[in-house]
Order: structure tokens, then C-alpha cells, then sequence
């Protein structure tokens, strides 16, 4: 809870800010005359509308992140309708009192069909997309809302849209109409920033925040100062209730002064814009100091991956199984000698995937939980940026890093230097270099080294041959060739990189392990997303796989008990970094 992080570094989630009348105080924001965003972006629509429907496709489905009362949005729906005839329009909020009220708005407006959905951005997109494939369909994020996070932070955020959006439409390219502040005059955004209403609006989100971590906590907001910092190092309007006295909860405590973040407003320059939109392709930009651009993102090349699809839908099941397998190898696994004698480390999970690991050390066995108590950041190196959101939520030590690629490929990032001189005392890929192609394990496994200190240490933790996540893959790979599908190599297991340190003269240590538990045969559901996400492929169907998938399920079935029996082994790989070590991979290269 971001509430209980150390002093000077709490936090609140930003959709508490509109939660319980903060929808209605922002309102009042929005007619401020110094808060120029609403204004001018009200404006650009108006102006603008029939320009920028014409560069969304017809008949393409609408749907806004955060609608609101969809008061600017409605600008570009009339045109929309005047266009096509008819729009699917849905609203994605996390406040209801907003949803109800647009719903009241569009009912029985001829050419509008309004859908609300209750829900946080990326579960509320999944839920939108889902159920209309082949559809076109068009993203609205307006009101600079992309601002309220790092600019890291934003590119991950519309990385996720396109993963979600792509894997859920089939492939096909679809429109973001994206609200975007560029940064201007310091004056100019403290005035919009710094005034009583917005004071109103940000205290009630910090009302809102206790409420939900500290109960027994008495909210006072004459005992909070407002205190807004326009950051030119950052280009950011940073918005902070200090405490103005000792403050404490049986949850939270408040040391007189401490100041809360509620909330930052990144103003983008020009160079920011375009890392910002790296991933898409830009169509038309309407504005400058204030910009609405309208842009397209490409059908990606690869597979789908469950963890890019369907945002948080399926990750309860996922979790619930696969979790299972994690804590089974932290209970088998001696952690006593990683990380050797550093008394506090830094971490780099590759392939973080959800984050099942940090939660499994700081519970599982004495020496787990010793490990844990000695990590004092723990970064997080992953293809999937949707797969960074979920896991950043999740870990339960300091996240200061999420970079976004493949471990193999990762030079391409435009933070890689930063990763070198980070310094990393343990670099472990636990299940998380998986779907390597074997032509590039060397440079994956070359890269992990990099990233440790000398002396630091690389542990890769892999299926063997006979695994259940092996077995089925195999299995599946032999149904899809049977029915004429691709040809993706089956996934890694521990001998191919047993097989490469062996053939380079690569010194390592190798602990296996096996663990074997019972999954019951009526939780249908969890099993097939669980061995979908084995396979990598949402679609998966377990019960309605081909001769090899079903056979090999057989095989697992204990009618008397009930349940899938699995027998799931693994290999841990530790390798040192040291001057012959890392030159023995380098070597490969040439």
C-alpha cells in the first residue's frame, strides 16, 4: 500500500482522486480561470472535430479511458454519428457517480449506443475490446491524464493499451487520440495548479486514500497544507499535503512535515513527445502548447502472450496455479549462499512476469525470508509491459527500474547504459527466459552476466525436458504442425544452457529440484489458463487440444483423487561472474 512506504516516499493511487465527490470537485476545476488544460482542449475538439474523425476509420468502436461526464468527448461522437450514422461508444471510468451520469446523457440518443463500464483503465479496455473482434477500434485518452505518472511510467502505459488492444482484436491496427501538455511558463502552471479549488480536489483524494489504509485515522484538512512545486529539472507540476503535525494510525503514521505525493502532471517537450509515442506511428497533431494528437499503432509481428492480452483478467487464475509452482521451488531452494555476504542487495528479475517470487521469499523458509530482508532494490526486466504493471503492484521491496524489452535484444533500450552501471549484485530469470530462441540464449545469457557486478551472480532457473510446462508445449507444438500452424521452437529447458556453459567452459553450479502436487479436475477454468499461459497462447483450449495435447492430459488424470497429478522439475543455474567467465561468453560473439 503505497500509503505505508518510509517517510517522504508515500504516495496515493491517483483514481482516488475521484473517487467520493472528487468527480464533481474536479468539475469545479475545470472552470477555474487559470486552469487552462480543459479549456484549450475543449476548444481544439470544436475546432478540430470533423479533422479528426476523419482519421479514425468508419464504423470503428469508441472508447474513452477515464470519459468522465464525456462533456468533450461528446464533441467528436456527434461528429462521429453525423459521419457514420451510428456509434459504439464506451465510457471506461473508476467513478460510477461519473458513468451514471453519462449513461443518463446518452440514453436514447438516436445514433448512440453507450456501454459504461466501472472499472481501472486496463481491466476496463480489456473488458471493451473483449467480445469485439475483427472490430476497428479507436482509444480516446484525453485531458493530459498520460501526464500523471513519469514519463517512463506513461510510455510503459501506452505499450499496454497496444498489447491489450492487439491481442484482443485479432491483429489489427487501431487509432489513439491522445490529450497531451507540452511544458510552458512555470507561472502559467503554478497559477493552474496552486489555488483553492484544486486544493479542495487534491485533499479529498488524500480523505479518500486514509479512509481506505488507515480507518481509525480522523482526517482533518485544516491539519494538511497544500504545497504544489513546479519542477523544470523534471518538467512536472508535483501536487503535496504536508503534515502539519505527528500523525498516527495502528496502520500509518505521519511524522510532522512529512510531505505526501497526491499527484504529478508532467508536462512534455518535444523530445519527451516523441519517446513518449515511440511505438506508434503518428497520423495528425492539432495544437502546440497544448496538443491533440491523433495516432496509429501496428499489428505487432510476434505471438500473443496471456500476460499481454486480457490485462488482470486472467491473472487470478494464473496466479492461484502457477503460484503453486513458485513457492514449491523457494521452499526446495537453499538461498543461503546467493548474493554471498552483502549485507543489503540490488535485484534484477528478467522475465518478472507477475511477480511470484518476491512474494514467495518474504514467506516461505528462514533462509527465503533472510534473502529478503537484505534486497534493497529490486528491478524489473520484462517483454511485456503489461507484465511490468501488474509485477511493479505486486513487489513488495523498491521498484526502481521497469524496463521494457527482451533480455536478449535489450541493448536497443535507451536506458541500457543505465542498467550496466547499476550495479547488480544477484540478476536472476526464474521460468523467465523461457521463450528465448536458442539462436539467442548466448546473448541473453551474455547480457545477464554484463549486468552483475564482478563477484555478483546470475542465477537461471529452467523447466528440465520432463516437466509439465516442457511436456505440454511439445504436445501443442506437435497438434499445431499437425493442423498446418506455425513452427515456433519448443521452449528453452535447463539442458540447452547447460548444453552453452558446458560447450564455452563456462563455470556453474546446478541444484535440481522436484515438486509434484494435485490440481483439481473441476476447476476447469484455472486449468486451461493456466496451460495457456504455459504455451503462451490465449486461445489455448486443454479440453479441445489435439491428439498429443489430450493424450498427454490423460496421462495426468487421478479419477479416484480427483485431480491432475503434476510432476514439475526444474534446474537452478548459477553462474559467477568473474574476468574468465564473462570473456568465455563475450567470445561466443565473434
Amino acid at each position: 500500500m503505497r500509503l505505508r512506504q518510509t517517510v517522504n516516499n508515500k504516495t496515493i493511487s491517483i483514481h482516488m482522486l475521484y473517487e467520493d465527490g472528487g468527480s464533481e470537485l474536479y468539475e469545479a476545476i475545470e472552470a477555474h480561470p487559470d486552469y487552462y488544460l480543459y479549456a484549450t482542449e475543449k476548444a481544439l475538439l470544436e475546432r478540430h472535430a470533423a479533422d479528426i474523425v476523419r482519421q479514425i476509420r468508419p464504423g470503428s468502436v469508441l472508447i474513452e479511458l477515464g470519459c468522465g461526464d464525456c462533456t468533450k468527448t461528446d464533441i467528436l461522437v456527434r461528429e462521429m454519428v453525423k459521419r457514420d450514422g451510428r456509434v459504439d461508444f464506451i465510457g471506461v471510468d473508476s467513478s460510477l457517480e461519473s458513468l451514471t451520469g453519462s449513461a443518463a446523457a446518452y440514453e436514447g440518443r438516436a445514433g448512440v449506443a453507450f456501454t459504461p463500464v466501472h472499472d481501472n483503465f486496463f481491466d476496463g479496455l480489456a473488458a471493451a475490446v473483449q467480445g469485439r473482434r475483427g472490430r476497428d477500434v479507436c482509444v480516446l485518452f484525453l485531458g493530459s491524464t498520460i501526464g500523471n505518472m513519469s514519463l517512463h511510467d506513461s510510455q510503459l502505459f501506452l505499450r499496454t493499451i497496444a498489447e491489450i488492444v492487439h491481442s484482443n482484436t485479432l491483429g489489427r491496427s487501431f487509432q489513439l487520440v491522445l490529450g497531451i501538455d507540452m511544458w510552458k511558463d512555470p507561472e502559467v502552471l503554478q497559477r493552474a495548479y496552486d489555488n483553492e479549488t484544486t486544493r479542495d480536489f487534491e485533499l479529498n483524494g488524500l480523505r479518500n486514500s486514509l479512509r481506505h489504509s488507515a480507518p481509525d485515522l480522523r482526517f482533518d484538512p485544516d491539519e494538511w497544507r497544500y504545497d504544489v512545486h513546479v519542477n523544470p529539472e523534471l518538467h512536472q507540476v508535483e501536487m503535496y499535503a504536508v503534515s502539519l503535525r505527528e500523525q498516527r494510525s495502528e496502520r500509518l503514521h505521519f511524522a510532522e512535515g512529512e510531505r505526501i505525493l497526491l499527484e504529478v502532471s508532467h508536462k512534455f517537450t518535444p523530445a519527451e513527445r516523441g519517446a513518449l509515442c515511440d511505438r506508434y506511428e503518428p497520423i495528425a497533431t492539432f495544437g502546440d502548447a497544448y496538443q491533440i494528437a491523433v495516432l496509429r499503432s501496428a499489428a505487432p509481428a510476434a505471438a500473443a502472450n496471456p500476460w499481454m492480452s486480457s490485462a488482470d483478467a486472467h491473472v487470478e487464475h494464473i496466479d492461484r496455479v502457477a503460484a503453486m509452482d513458485y513457492d514449491a521451488f523457494v521452499l526446495a531452494y537453499g538461498w543461503s549462499a546467493l548474493g554471498g555476504g552483502a549485507a543489503s542487495l540490488r535485484v534484477l528479475d528478467v522475465g518478472c512476469g507477475s511477480g511470484f517470487v518476491p512474494r514467495s521469499l518474504l514467506s516461505r523458509t528462514p533462509a527465503s525470508r533472510r534473502l529478503a530482508g537484505r534486497i534493497a532494490a529490486y528491478d524489473l526486466l520484462d517483454v511485456s509491459a503489461n507484465s511490468l504493471r501488474i509485477a511493479a503492484g505486486k513487489i513488495p521491496f523498491p521498484v526502481t527500474r521497469k524496463v521494457h524489452a527482451s533480455i536478449q535484444e535489450v541493448q536497443a533500450e535507451p536506458g541500457y547504459d543505465h542498467i550496466l552501471d547499476a550495479g547488480y549484485d544477484v540478476v536472476w530469470a526464474i521460468h523467465g527466459i523461457t521463450a528465448v530462441p536458442r539462436a539467442e540464449l548466448g546473448a541473453a545469457l551474455r547480457n545477464m552476466l554484463s549486468f552483475v557486478k564482478p563477484g555478483g551472480e546470475v542465477l537461471v532457473v529452467l523447466s528440465d525436458h520432463d516437466s509439465h510446462y516442457s511436456a505440454i508445449d511439445r504436445a501443442y507444438l506437435t497438434d499445431r504442425r499437425g493442423a498446418g500452424g506455425g513452427r515456433r521452437e519448443p521452449f528453452l529447458v535447463a539442458d540447452d544452457v547447460l548444453d552453452l556453459l558446458r560447450a564455452r567452459g563456462v563455470g556453474h553450479q546446478v541444484v535440481r529440484i522436484e515438486t509434484a502436487y494435485a490440481f483439481p479436475l473441476a476447476d476447469a477454468e484455472s486449468w486451461r489458463h493456466f496451460n495457456a499461459w504455459c504455451v503462451y497462447d490465449d486461445a489455448f483450449d486443454v479440453a479441445a487440444g489435439g491428439p498429443a495435447v489430450r493424450a498427454y492430459v490423460d496421462g495426468l488424470v487421478d479419477r479416484e483423487g480427483g485431480s491432475y497429478r503434476l510432476r514439475l522439475t526444474s534446474t537452478a543455474i548459477t553462474i559467477r561472474r568473474e574476468p574468465a567467465t564473462l570473456s568465455r561468453l563475450l567470445a561466443a560473439r565473434a
